[in-house]
């Protein structure tokens, strides 16, 4: 089993299981996210790779899910046949829930993803990846608009709405959602 194995088994057996059909494809993180975002110019090629897919709501869910993938890639793993014990990668993914499609979902998703990479590779330090209860504030409203009021998000565990999943490589420990309470999500 290999890296590419585990990455299909994520997108294409895991999460059609859990979230249903995806929409257009995997929105990947840019260069230009991290430049313009987080003054950084040197970024880890492998981070290009990761991204956003969009699930449409279901008849059992109403709203839309935005899943990152490749968080719990095992970049590092050395694939020798057994069954790892660990996580696999950083163990996270993350979710964001709404009621309505939109381009703010996909972007919010990928720079809490991009967020999230940085202090792992030393950018920021002293700053840890991001956890449950961490409140993210946005510096804008979500979506853009001036009479939405929603500028913070907070992350919590998503155990009550998803379960964890494991890979060939490791747990997926916590899928991690990105929220500011349902029903003020459903507003936009």
């Amino acid at each position: 089993m290999d890296l590419e194995e585990v990455w299909r088994i994520r997108e294409e057996e895991i999460y059609p299981k859990l979230f249903g059909v995806t929409g257009k494809g995997i929105y990947t993180l840019s260069q230009a996210l991290f430049a313009e975002r987080f003054k950084q110019t040197d970024v880890d090629p492998r981070w290009l790779f990761l991204g956003i897919f969009e699930f449409a709501p279901t008849g059992s869910r109403p709203f839309r899910i935005y899943a990152t993938s490749g968080r719990s890639n095992p970049w590092e793993a050395v694939f020798d046949g057994t069954e790892a014990d660990g996580p696999s990668g950083s163990g996270t993914e993350f979710l964001l829930a709404a009621s309505s499609p939109g381009e703010w979902a996909i972007v919010t998703l990928l720079s809490l993803l991009a967020f999230d990479l940085l202090p792992d590779a030393g950018r920021y330090p002293g700053k840890a990846a991001l956890n449950s209860g961490d409140r993210i504030p946005l510096r804008a409203s979500i979506n853009g608009n001036d009479d939405c009021c929603i500028r913070n998000l907070i992350v919590t565990h998503a155990d009550d709405l998803w379960p964890g999943f494991i890979l060939p490589s490791g747990r997926r420990e916590k899928l991690s959602s990105a929220s500011n309470f349902q029903h003020i999500l459903q507003t936009l």
